[in-house]
């Protein structure tokens, strides 16, 4: 048998250029700059006592997020020392859970129930910020405007100031 050497004119050797540099182009875009990360907060929240149970860096970009919608929430402000904040998110209480299920009196119908738990454990995602040496949570209410008129500022009670562990 002869072998014949590949033409670089050749329809093989044009596939197996094009196919390397799609790989390379995708490897590149792909890629996390090594500055891309996120905190990953874990609290419990038991009898109204909030406690930070783990905080990690992940590597990655962290998604958007929405604030809260409820007229009682959670304020959620990293800072990097007292009244110096670098991030803040409004979360719903996690605590308040809304239950749905079907009325046994109605078949097909559906009732709804709002539930206060007395013991939850939930998580923040939050920008990493290097500078970032604690969390702080406020329950905050928000009186919502009616017809027109201008909202008040909301009204924030400080439930925990909380160090984050060094990296």
């Amino acid at each position: 048998m002869r072998a014949y050497p590949v033409k670089p004119q050749s329809a093989r050797w044009r596939w197996f250029t094009l196919l390397a540099l799609l790989l390379v182009c995708v490897c590149a875009t792909t890629a996390q700059p090594d500055q891309a990360r996120f905190f990953f907060l874990t609290f419990r929240l038991k009898a109204g006592a909030l406690t930070l149970v783990k905080a990690r860096v992940m590597p990655g970009t962290l998604k958007p997020q929405r604030d809260g919608t409820q007229p009682d929430a959670l304020r959620f402000v990293l800072e990097q020392a007292a009244d110096e904040s670098l991030w803040s998110r409004r979360l719903d209480d996690p605590s308040v859970q809304r239950l749905e299920y079907e009325d046994p009196d109605h078949p097909g119908q559906i009732k709804s129930k709002t539930v206060q738990l007395d013991d939850v454990e939930f998580i923040v995602r939050a920008p990493y910020h290097p500078n970032a040496r604690q969390v702080v949570i406020y329950r905050e209410h928000v009186e919502i405007p009616v017809d027109g008129a201008k909202a008040a500022p909301p009204v924030r009670q400080l439930l925990a100031r909380l160090p984050l562990p060094a990296e």
